[in-house]
């Protein structure tokens, strides 16, 4: 699998401590985690973006829809994926089980992407290889835009 990759936006990816929250409501709606929209959050909402780019992957339809923004906002705060519908009752319980710990709507519970990616790696690597390259593909990318924050001596350092 080959991608091209022409120019990427960092744009809005700013340093920060680790212990801040940030507070404004940036990216894309159908990406955007329910701590964006509730104004408080970390590099926890990455992994909430990874999760719906997973689901998306796995079954070619989005985890939340609506025909206005407002609208996905709503749907991302009161809704839950649905996992009922083809081609889920396809899908490996362990991968629905990794889709869903990714689009948990409480942060605190959330899978870390230590977490992921080890699990991901250890369970998915041989089943879905291509899956595996596109997800680890991203997780580069986030590790390169979200997760330097600046420690407090000024210095960058590599979550």
């Amino acid at each position: 699998m080959l991608v091209d990759i022409s120019q990427l936006n960092f744009s809005l990816c700013p340093c920060w401590y680790a212990e801040e929250r940030l507070n404004d409501i940036v990216g894309s709606a159908y990406y955007v985690a329910p701590e964006v929209l509730h104004r408080s959050y970390s590099v926890e909402a990455d992994i909430w973006s990874i999760g719906v780019i997973t689901y998306i992957l796995l079954c070619g339809s989005r985890p939340f829809w609506a025909r206005t923004e407002s609208g996905i906002f709503r749907t991302v705060l009161r809704a839950d994926p649905n996992f009922d519908d083809l081609p889920w009752p396809s899908v490996s319980p362990e991968g629905k089980d990794f889709v869903k710990r990714l689009l948990n709507k409480d942060y605190r519970k959330r899978m870390t992407a230590a977490q992921a990616l080890s699990k991901f790696s250890h369970q998915f690597r041989l089943v879905w290889p291509l899956l595996y390259d596109a997800w680890y593909f991203l997780l580069i990318i986030m590790k390169f835009s979200m997760w330097y924050v600046a420690s407090k001596n000024n210095t960058l350092t590599l979550l």
